[in-house]
């Protein structure tokens, strides 16, 4: 026993070793790759310091930053970006706002990691001219065609002016993370809008550079009488100045017989244009009798706006309006892809059509704007009538059956009144609105459950109604089947279908 005792001893010790030269190896792997890997994000409850604006939607989700805040200062949005060419490095560019600032604009802080100094720097801070969040838009493009990159930044002001400025990149990363940005355009006006063109396949490719996108400025002419008679300024990129320069003016004449409506709907006042808006526009440019028709439909009193073609549709939820001097600057949010966010600039064109300019969130890789940007023309009931294909959208086609009171064998009741529902079940009640339309070749029910305590609830519906007798009663039968609305119209869900009874009289 005693001879193999001194052996596995030997063993022992070899394994021992072995095993702690192992674990002495993986340890230097697992420092060595925690040196050159961004530490964790450290989490921030954003609006905490921030008490002013409190109305403009200032979140109240947790939002993630690399780099600690400065006393006053509230997160308010962040975007995870690449800010060098080769895209080795991850960088951040963070929303706020500074409570020692007097007039609230929006700021933006540039952080990115330091491999050599192993932590995340607080790199660059810039001012924009925006203050109300709801509004406020960070794009990061290569404005000037050079392959750099710029900071494009839109929002609106407290005068209800929509604002822009933009930064250039003015020095690549290096190994302590730094670079900059000097700004080359910033502007408060009416409406502006960067004209992009389509640039080459060399350019896209990476091989040659590009001319750079003007700057449109669109402003009232202060010398007419007419308030829709506009100056349109357009900025052009000045190779030696190494800035924006107003290159041209041109005057935009609006339309004289068109000014007393107009006196009457831009009264300043989010109601009253909203009112004007509500109901279904179509773009000019297509036929919307064929298959390219594009249709707007603004739901005041549900708050969506619809993005429809006549076989998809896109809710929107309508988050928020401010007045211009032409028309709303809206916010909206697609009420299946949360992050997916637009602003829209609605001007009015005359007593029966709108000008519309989209803005897309640049977290969304979809330019939508040449698609949606345009001049639009309120759809005539004549019109909808006779389209050959309706659009696929809930296009508030009023149907007078569904109004009144509505009971079943369990004694529920769902009543309707004008845009507004309320639903008693199971010895809870809902109170909300609802939107009635046609989708796909069927009567589609969109009720809407509003709560002071709890998000709005959404729930799509096919509906059928019919009449029958019942001991010498004429009575409607209505049924609700849950659907799930998809790009290509709706599927049947999978929940149980709700029935209900309205008596209309006697035989």
């Amino acid at each position: 026993m005693k001879r193999y005792t001194q052996p596995l001893f030997f063993i022992g010790i070899i394994l021992a070793s072995a095993g702690l030269g192992l674990y002495l190896y993986f340890s230097a792997r697992n420092n060595a790759n925690e040196a050159i890997e961004p530490v964790r994000y450290r989490t921030l409850v954003a609006g905490g310091a921030e008490t002013a604006n409190a109305g403009d939607g200032e979140p109240a989700t947790r939002l993630s930053s690399a780099v600690n805040l400065r006393s006053g200062e509230t997160l308010l949005d962040l975007y995870s970006v690449k800010l060098e060419a080769s895209g080795l490095e991850d960088s951040q560019l963070l929303v706020v706002r500074d409570a020692n600032d007097p007039f609230g604009y929006l700021r933006i802080i540039a952080a990115s990691y330091s491999r050599l100094q192993r932590q995340w720097l607080r790199i660059w801070e810039g001012v924009t001219l925006a203050t109300k969040l709801r509004t406020f838009q960070l794009h990061v493009v290569d404005i000037i065609g050079d392959h750099g990159l710029s900071l494009v930044c839109i929002g609106m002001n407290e005068r209800n002016e929509q604002t822009m400025i933009i930064f250039r990149q003015t020095a690549g990363l290096n190994q302590d993370a730094t670079y900059s940005f000097t700004p080359i355009f910033a502007a408060s006006a009416d409406s502006i809008l960067i004209e992009e063109v389509e640039r080459s396949e060399s350019y896209k490719l990476g091989i040659a550079s590009e001319q750079s996108f003007n700057v449109a400025v669109w402003r009232r002419d202060q010398a007419s009488s007419n308030q829709l008679d506009q100056l349109k300024e357009t900025w052009r990129w000045d190779e030696e100045a190494q800035i924006y320069n107003a290159s041209r003016e041109e005057r935009i004449p609006g339309t004289r017989i068109e000014e007393l409506l107009a006196s009457q709907i831009l009264d300043g006042t989010t109601e009253t244009f909203s009112a004007f808006l509500d109901g279904v526009w179509y773009k000019e440019s297509a036929d919307p009798l064929s298959a390219e028709g594009l249709f707007l439909v603004f739901q005041a009193d549900s708050q969506t706006i619809l993005f429809a073609t006549t076989d998809s549709v896109e809710v929107m939820d309508w988050n928020s309006s401010n007045p211009t001097r032409y028309g709303l600057y809206l916010a909206c949010q697609n009420q299946s892809v949360r992050n997916l966010r637009r602003l829209i600039n609605v001007e009015l064109a005359s007593s029966s059509s709108i000008d519309v300019r989209v803005f897309q969130d640049m977290r969304i890789k979809i330019d939508i704007g040449r698609t949606w940007n345009g001049s639009y023309r309120q759809l005539p009931p004549d019109m909808m009538t006779s389209l050959q294909r309706l659009p696929a959208m809930a296009s508030l086609l009023q149907n007078r059956l569904l109004q009144g009171s509505w009971q079943n064998q369990d004694g529920d009741q769902l009543e309707f009144e004008e845009t507004g529902f309320r639903l008693a079940m199971n010895e809870r009640e809902s109170l909300g609105v609802y939107n009635l339309g046609q989708l796909a070749g069927g009567n589609i029910l969109n009720l809407q459950t509003v709560s002071d305590s709890a998000a709005p609830l959404r729930q799509n519906y096919l509906i059928t109604i019919e009449e029958v007798e019942r001991s010498g009663q004429r009575l409607r039968l209505l049924k609700l089947q849950p659907i799930d609305l998809t790009i290509d119209g709706w599927t049947a869900s999978n929940q149980a279908s709700l029935s209900f009874e309205q008596a209309i009289g006697q035989n």
